[in-house]
């Protein structure tokens, strides 16, 4: 999903003279696991180089059921104990059919951080709750929570946001809205 990472699955090769075209072996195939990940918006095509071995530059497959989206965070209005340096960025997949919602976020300046959970401000509900990462203490994230129809209609209005809370900023230290492509 977006902010994801994993394996690699097929390795591409360099087009005859071509250096800036690459191609997919003729061999390649897919299993029926990744070709449901691949339905999901799960996979990604990146570049990488001797100098920049974690990727020069990625672009995650997306079919047109799936809506990618980056959103900034920043210290939330009301949250006086955080610096105003602190922020974050949220990755955020939407499968429009099956109706799911996979989110990952990095946030820094709140290493303290003890929640986050996406709203709806439309409907004041909880969509869904982040588990943090117990080794990359900024990072957050849910895959394919469960999501309404009418809770797509409000992502693509622009009606969802972030929240990351601590102990002293309860109510959240870090927001963002989450707007859906083209918002």
């Amino acid at each position: 999903f977006a902010g994801a990472t994993g394996p690699a699955l097929i390795r591409l090769s360099p087009s005859g003279d071509n250096t800036a075209e690459w191609e997919v072996p003729a061999d390649a195939l897919l299993t029926a696991e990744q070709l449901t990940a691949l339905s999901q918006g799960k996979l990604y095509v990146i570049a990488t180089s001797a100098a920049n071995p974690r990727g020069e530059i990625r672009g995650q497959i997306a079919p047109d059921n799936v809506a990618l989206t980056f959103s900034t965070m920043a210290p939330a209005a009301e949250a006086r104990s955080v610096s105003p340096a602190a922020g974050g960025v949220v990755a955020t997949t939407v499968d429009k059919s099956a109706y799911t919602l996979s989110i990952h976020v990095n946030s820094t300046g709140v290493d303290d951080a003890d929640a986050a959970e996406v709203d709806s401000a439309a409907t004041g509900r909880k969509l869904a709750v982040l588990s943090k990462d117990s080794v990359e203490m900024g990072h957050w994230s849910t895959e394919l929570a469960p999501i309404s129809a009418a809770d797509v209609g409000h992502f693509e209005a622009g009606k969802w946001y972030l929240s990351i809370a601590t102990p002293v900023e309860a109510g959240g230290a870090l927001r963002g809205q989450i707007r859906a492509p083209g918002n």
